[in-house]
This record gives C-alpha cells, sequence and structure tokens, in this order.
C-alpha cells in the first residue's frame, strides 16, 4: 500500500491511535499489505479493550464487592483484571505477528535493497568497463 488506510469505525480512541501508529511504521517500512488490515484491526481491538479495562480496574479497584440478596456481600477480584489480560495475550500474539515487540523483530528477516552507486569497497575495487576490455584483449593480443 501507498497511503495511510483510514481507522475503522468500530475502533475507540485508543484503538484509532495504535492503527495510525501501527499504519504509519508499517507503511514506512515498506510492510503494510491490504491483506493484513484485518489482522491489524484485531490487533487495535484488542489495544482499545486492554486500554478500557485498565481504566476500569483504576476506577474502580482491584477489588469489587458483589452485593447479594442474602448478607454478606462478597468481595473478589474485578471481572476487567481478566478482560485487561486476555487483551493483553491476544494483543501480544498478533504484534509478534507484524513485529512489533522486540524479540519479534529478530526474528524478521527483511531484505534490504542495496543502496545506489557502488560502496567504499566497489569504488576501490571499480574497473571502467571500457578499460577492462581493452586490458583484457591486449592480454589476449587481439
Amino acid at each position: 500500500m501507498e497511503s495511510l488506510p483510514a481507522a475503522p469505525e468500530i475502533l475507540g480512541e485508543d484503538g484509532q491511535r495504535e492503527w495510525h501508529s501501527a499504519c504509519n511504521a508499517l507503511l514506512e517500512l515498506g510492510m503494510l499489505h491490504r491483506v493484513d488490515l484485518n489482522a491489524l484491526l484485531a490487533y487495535c481491538i484488542e489495544v482499545d479493550t486492554y486500554y478500557e479495562a485498565a481504566r476500569e480496574i483504576r476506577a474502580t479497584g482491584l477489588l469489587v464487592t458483589e452485593p447479594r440478596r442474602e448478607d454478606p456481600s462478597i468481595t473478589k477480584a474485578n471481572p476487567a483484571i481478566q478482560i485487561r489480560n486476555t487483551a493483553f495475550k491476544n494483543m501480544m500474539v498478533i504484534a509478534a505477528q507484524f513485529g512489533f515487540t522486540p524479540a519479534a523483530r529478530t526474528r524478521i528477516k527483511m531484505e534490504t535493497t542495496k543502496p545506489e552507486g557502488p560502496d567504499a569497497f566497489e569504488r576501490a575495487m571499480y574497473i571502467d568497463p571500457e578499460k577492462a576490455e581493452a586490458t583484457r584483449l591486449k592480454y589476449l593480443n587481439y
């Protein structure tokens, strides 16, 4: 792809921010392809879910009290913790596919493009093609 695709409307603010960030990074590396957009969307949905659950935990605390018909009420771990943890695991699995983690980047093999023009070694070894042909003919006595 040559341009940044619009963020899908399904994404919240955090997911849209990640969509733009990830798309820009992948675009710069020449690794943004239309066939990958659904996987990228899934990643951004998990990012959205992670941050939403994290905000819920911050607002309501690690423990929540659940009222019951009979006393006493039950205090238990905030259900948003499990949601956050699951979103994080899913996010990391997909992130690895795109090379978004340091460990994943060490496993990605990218073709490098040769820079235009000769490098220092090539310049030192450079032989003009016409001179090379003349030298070859000279030694062959033509």
